[in-house]
């Protein structure tokens, strides 16, 4: 799981350059452009979804043990969730012309 999260985060990270690369030199429009927003766009719904669903289930073990400090893992897992759900929202908004 470790090693698909680093995956990730590393596609997310280089395709986030090459966005704002191609975005600053004026070749946003081209194909590759287009390729890096959607794997940004893949990326952060992987890790917003991902994280929803974490802090569902740290919740569900919370909610079973009784253990009040995995509460603070519910709390962090819904943040980085909703950051990156919202993130995804943002990779998908068309340019303004």
């Amino acid at each position: 799981m470790r090693i698909a999260i680093d995956i990730i985060l590393g596609v997310l990270i280089v395709a986030g350059v090459v966005r704002v690369f191609a975005m600053l030199y004026g070749v946003g429009d081209s194909w590759w452009a287009r390729f890096a927003r959607d794997l940004v766009l893949l990326c952060c719904l992987v890790v917003g979804i991902g994280g929803i669903g974490m802090a569902v289930y740290s919740g569900y073990l919370v909610a079973q043990t009784g253990n009040m400090h995995g509460l603070s893992l519910v709390i962090l897992y819904l943040i980085i969730g909703l950051a990156a759900l919202i993130a995804a929202k943002f990779a998908f908004w068309p340019k303004k012309k």
